[in-house]
């Protein structure tokens, strides 16, 4: 699954095990993954930035939510349940939006999808919604969509692949994964009890 990440969704997941680590949290929580994403240039940031979110106040916010787990944040820290299910969702998103890479924007959209989770709770401490928050990242997002390496995509790009894709459709199918293919098979692996695998990503991404 962490392949099809992008470097910024990457960092994303090394920001919030700092954030979790120098909090003294005994894991990676929801609450820390909003927090990594307000830190990330980007959609989601320019989102909750517009929305009169601050990571100063987001920060104090996840503190308080996460309480002190008495840990002290150790070297590696586990995802929560409710973290792997959020990781989960967001690629789901990632494949209803048609992209191929899973980034920050659609790591957003997996934290909201919980409307009673630690995101939710977040948005509205802060004086907004989570649908205030979904539909204003997703109009960032049609208005600055991108392609599959990261690159503008132009305004005639066709993602369901026209007739006058066929060529770049063939390459596409052997160089890419099709993530929407998958989803309908039912081959997405999901990330509930796979905490060692976590745990490996984290590690592996933390030597970049």
């Amino acid at each position: 699954m962490f392949d099809r990440f992008n470097d910024d969704a990457r960092k994303v997941l090394l920001n919030a095990q700092e954030s979790a680590r120098e909090m003294g949290h005994g894991h990676i929580g929801p609450e820390h993954l909003f927090h990594a994403l307000i830190m990330i240039p980007g959609n989601t940031q320019d989102t909750l930035q517009s929305l009169g979110m601050t990571e100063k106040e987001v920060k104090i916010i996840v503190d308080q939510i996460a309480g002190s787990s008495g840990m002290g944040g150790g070297n590696q820290l586990p995802f929560s349940t409710l973290a792997k299910r959020a990781l989960e969702m967001s690629l789901r998103e990632a494949i209803s939006l048609g992209s191929g890479v899973l980034t920050p924007d659609h790591l957003m959209l997996g934290l909201i999808q919980d409307s009673d989770g630690p995101a939710a709770r977040i948005i509205n401490v802060l004086g907004s919604t989570v649908d205030a928050v979904r539909g204003e990242l997703l109009r960032r997002i049609s208005e600055n969509r991108i392609d599959d390496e990261g690159h503008p995509a132009g305004r005639g790009r066709v993602f369901a692949g026209g007739p006058g894709e066929r060529g770049q459709s063939k390459i596409l199918d052997q160089l890419a994964t099709n993530l929407t293919n998958l989803a309908k098979d039912k081959k997405l692996s999901p990330m509930i009890g796979r905490d060692k695998e976590l745990e490996r990503v984290i590690q592996i991404l933390s030597r970049r």
